[in-house]
């Protein structure tokens, strides 16, 4: 079964029930550090995206379901889905550490993009009025802009 995102009235709960569920998991379960949780919160939101609606991903290689909470669409040929608390942790120990603090273009190139070196998964925002932004590492580049201007680190270039 896939969501309708042109559904906004059901996506608006399904999206912050599953945020809900997702935070309380990754403190609860996973023992995440405060920096972490913030950074989790702060993706849910994307305040440096107009019209952010959710997060979505979509698995390069089919063997990563366990990072995989929720298919919610297919569009550009792929299923897209909510990430899982496993995948928030990894993503904050990955391009965001040490502990969800920091940010680093590179590392989110590496894994979020088709062409990067350790590619995983294509790495989307589900805009409000329902088209999907494939990121990209322009896209990258702004979300830490904005992280070093609003929470205060970034990776070395």
């Amino acid at each position: 079964m896939q969501l309708d995102p042109s559904d906004t009235k059901f996506m608006d709960r399904v999206i912050a029930d599953l945020s809900r569920d997702i935070v309380e998991e990754v403190r609860d379960h996973h023992r995440a550090p405060a920096a972490a949780l913030s950074m989790l919160s702060r993706h849910l939101s994307k305040p440096w995206v107009p019209g952010f609606w959710t997060v979505l991903i979509s698995p390069i290689m089919p063997t990563l379901r366990s990072y995989l909470k929720l298919s919610v669409m297919r569009a550009s040929g792929r299923v897209w889905y909510f990430p899982s608390a496993e995948w928030w942790v990894s993503h904050a120990r990955t391009a965001h550490h040490p502990d969800g603090s920091g940010c680093d273009v590179d590392a989110h190139v590496a894994y979020l993009t088709e062409g990067g070196k350790d590619s995983e998964f294509l790495y989307a925002n589900l805009l409000r009025d329902s088209r999907l932004q494939v990121c990209g590492q322009e896209d990258f580049k702004a979300e830490c802009e904005w992280w070093t201007r609003n929470v205060g680190k970034a990776a070395a270039p």
